[in-house]
């Protein structure tokens, strides 16, 4: 299906806008170190400030912990940084990050000569837990609604041969999206600790050992924004809502669908007003309102909230998700070992699952919140977007994963304890067999036994030897008989 674009329009609004998102994980212990680098880029007057991202519609002990904006940081208590970038350097070039114009090649003839669009500040978070988001914002500069889809298509692809070209018209400069991002990354550098390396797909390298950050996403950039239409046939709008989700740009076919894919779709929009509603995947959010009404809450407020406390309830419930994810995969390492070690290192694995309770208690209190705010649109939103990407499930899934490993593994150390057990109470009866009658016939025979013919001949060497060659026979024999026990409980 084929939208007619003729009749649709931008509203003129601050509204129309798309945050891209790269998503990357670094050391858990690093949070600290690095947002005091950061602290201390920004003291020397460097690119950076503290951003505050509408803490008013957080609930209280949340806008405390989440440092917005805050003068005092507590690395064993914040649960998040948040920083905006005044400037990003580019080979060696210094770009203001708010309103230099860029463009790119579009989808059609119309914008082969390039789409105008302009760069909003990037910004970086970073949550206790592992998580950065580093992030984007780009507008098209004309009304043609045609372009902002365009942007939210061609803008989003990391991995080569999908990246397109930015020019720009004041600077001999060409540059994607994934050097931009790389340019975000490079601010984390912090002095003292190993260097950071950045796994993308572009890079022949990649990063695999120390501490290093590591990108959830080479291939795309995650997406959040806003888009405010005029003009567009009400059979238009779930086309438009649908590539507003996806990300589809404006001369992509978009399939009709069926009843029951579209009842599936119910649990990825969520209704704000009529003809309004975010669009939702598990790597974006989309607001979509069709022939808003123009007041100063539409023009002004809606949209600083979308870049603000909406903005900061995506990125929160995303690092809830990868979170898990990292954990997950701590946690499937820790079950391989123990199924592939024939012989358990218990010691070993018992460490592992008690650093495996800390993350998990440590993610409970930084990141599962069931609620964050008390407005009614934002814990919908918040809410809703944590329903369809399934944090709950998730959350369950890796704790029956962490307490079905301790079963295991204290199963294993209950049965080396009975082993041992069963061991020492062998060597025990073995023992009392054979040194209680000796000691019986020596409380009786004692005062004969040296005049025993042949023992009386004796030195006191041979029977020194006599009696060694005795404990080393009953040794043995103690030995042997725990080894065939040993053998007899492994099969």
């Amino acid at each position: 299906m084929i939208v007619n674009w003729e009749p649709i329009r931008l509203r003129d609004s601050k509204g129309n806008f798309t945050r891209f998102i790269l998503p990357i994980q670094f050391p858990d212990h690093a949070f600290g170190p690095i947002v005091e680098h950061l602290q201390e880029r920004r003291g020397q007057g460097g690119l950076l400030k503290q951003q505050n991202l509408a803490p008013d519609g957080l609930l209280p002990h949340i806008r405390r912990h989440l440092n917005l904006g805050g003068r005092t940081f507590d690395a064993t208590r914040s649960l998040g940084s948040f920083w905006e970038v005044s400037a990003l350097t580019i080979d060696g070039t210094i770009l203001p990050s708010e309103g230099w114009i860029c463009s790119i090649r579009g989808s059609d003839e119309r914008s082969k000569f390039g789409v105008p669009f302009m760069f909003g500040p990037p910004q970086i978070a970073l949550f206790r837990t592992g998580i950065a988001f580093l992030s984007i914002e780009v507008r098209p500069t004309n009304l043609d609604p045609r372009d902002w889809f365009d942007l939210t298509h061609f803008l989003k692809f990391m991995a080569p041969g999908r990246e397109r070209l930015l020019s720009h018209p004041d600077e001999d400069l060409s540059i994607t999206m994934p050097i931009i991002m790389r340019s975000l990354a490079e601010l984390l550098e912090t002095p003292g600790m190993e260097p950071l390396e950045f796994e993308f797909t572009f890079e022949d390298h990649s990063a695999s050992k120390g501490d290093s950050l590591k990108t959830f996403s080479s291939s795309e950039l995650m997406h959040f924004g806003s888009v405010f239409l005029d003009g567009a046939s009400p059979s238009d709008h779930d086309d438009l809502r649908e590539r507003a989700r996806s990300g589809f740009h404006s001369k992509q076919d978009v399939a009709s669908k069926s009843d029951s894919q579209t009842s599936g779709d119910e649990m990825a929009r969520l209704i704000y007003q009529d003809q309004q509603s975010f669009e939702f995947t598990v790597s974006s959010s989309v607001f979509v309102g069709f022939e808003m009404q123009d007041t100063q809450f539409t023009t002004h407020n809606l949209p600083t909230h979308f870049r603000e406390i909406y903005f900061l309830l995506f990125l929160f419930v995303h690092s809830q998700r990868l979170a898990l994810a990292i954990l997950t995969d701590e946690v499937f390492e820790a079950i391989a070992m123990t199924a592939s070690t024939s012989t358990p290192l218990l010691t070993k694995q018992l460490n592992d699952i008690v650093e495996l309770d800390r993350r998990l208690l440590e993610y409970t209190g930084s990141s599962y919140f069931l609620q964050v705010t008390q407005q009614h649109h934002h814990h919908t939103y918040y809410t809703r977007l944590r329903s369809y990407i399934q944090i709950q499930a998730f959350f369950q899934e890796v704790k029956d994963e962490i307490d079905a490993l301790r079963f295991y593994v204290s199963s294993l150390v209950q049965r080396e304890a009975d082993r041992r057990s069963n061991q020492l109470q062998i060597a025990v009866t073995a023992l009392t067999v054979v040194f209680v009658p000796a000691g019986v016939l020596l409380t009786l025979f004692a005062p004969k036994i040296p005049l025993w013919p042949g023992v009386r001949d004796l030195s006191a060497t041979e029977s020194a030897l006599i009696t060694v060659g005795i404990l080393v026979f009953t040794s043995f024999t103690l030995w042997i008989f725990r080894l065939r026990l040993r053998k007899r409980g492994d099969r």
